[in-house]
């Protein structure tokens, strides 16, 4: 069986789809690219997905929920992963970076650190592992992205926990694909 999850590996999306394998083993990990690649892969009744539902500080994940309502997909499951952004990069220090790459939500979640750094330039980009991806290969920029990730690429945290609110998480629903 296939669980497709907004990918690559250590995204937010993966720690929930690994919490899912844990207790049913047989799931073959699918990354997808974006979200609508994971809605088509659900065309298939044997597959499975797990998508980013709702931030308790931004809300809805718009795209999924026209998604799902698009086809009327049952919830199988919801669970909750916790979110910790943090400013990681290739640098050791910040003072040596000109840019930060963030996705839409990481601007949102940490408006009061960004405040900061009112004088660096901003990349917005679409989600936070293309933001870290971004700052591996842009050695004067940082990110904003999770921990795990972030050390599976060998970038360097510069601030942990860096969100206005020290209450962050995504709910992530388990889907079934459909005939």
């Amino acid at each position: 069986m296939n669980l497709f999850y907004l990918g690559p590996e250590h995204s937010y999306s993966y720690q929930a789809a690994m919490k899912i394998k844990s207790v049913t083993p047989d799931y073959n990990l699918v990354p997808c690219e974006d979200i609508d690649a994971i809605f088509s892969g659900l065309e298939n009744p044997d597959t499975f997905a797990v998508v980013p539902l709702e931030n308790n500080i931004s809300g809805k994940i718009v795209r999924v929920d026209e998604l799902m309502r698009a086809k009327n997909y049952d919830i199988i499951e919801t669970l909750p992963i916790s979110i910790v952004h943090c400013l990681l990069s290739k640098k050791e220090d910040l003072s040596f970076c000109n840019k930060i790459y963030l996705d839409e939500h990481s601007q949102n979640q940490c408006k009061e650190f960004l405040r900061f750094l009112n004088l660096m330039k901003f990349e917005i980009v679409e989600n936070p592992s293309i933001a870290m991806e971004k700052a591996v290969t842009d050695l004067d920029s940082a990110a904003i992205g999770n921990i795990e990730a972030g050390e599976a690429l060998g970038l360097n945290i510069l601030n942990i926990d860096i969100g206005d609110l020290p209450e962050n998480w995504t709910t992530f629903g388990l889907i079934k694909g459909s005939l």
